[in-house]
């Protein structure tokens, strides 16, 4: 029980960790990307999404996926848009949006043994 509630917490803090960098990264007029610009930038913002759904996944373990977890995450994908809209150094697109959901769906998709494997 106590080492289950440890992960949670951990899982908490790392999802907040992610947000906050996800965040900076997205609203950052110049975000250092020589590292990883050479991946794309669609594949940026499926594994940004991965991650965040299995974050917010194992940080709510008795929540429901479908139900409380993926309106979260969408949600967050379309604010970002939104905010990027509004700065002059960014723009906002749809097929970020896309990206991001298609980062969700991913995880989805692995979900269950990925769980497993994290339980271990």
């Amino acid at each position: 029980m106590q080492r289950a509630m440890n992960m949670e917490l951990f899982f908490r803090l790392l999802l907040a960790f992610a947000v906050v960098a996800i965040s900076w990264l997205a609203f950052s007029p110049d975000p250092p990307t020589d590292s990883i610009e050479a991946l794309g930038d669609k594949f940026q913002h499926i594994a940004a999404f991965v991650a965040l759904a299995f974050c917010a996944d194992m940080a709510f373990p008795k929540y429901r996926f479908l139900a409380w977890k993926l309106l979260p995450l969408i949600g967050y994908g379309a604010f970002i848009e939104v905010v990027q809209s509004l700065l002059p150094w960014r723009e906002a697109s749809l097929l970020d949006l896309s990206a991001d959901l298609l980062g969700i769906s991913v995880y989805w998709l692995a979900r269950t043994p990925v769980r497993r494997l994290a339980s271990v």
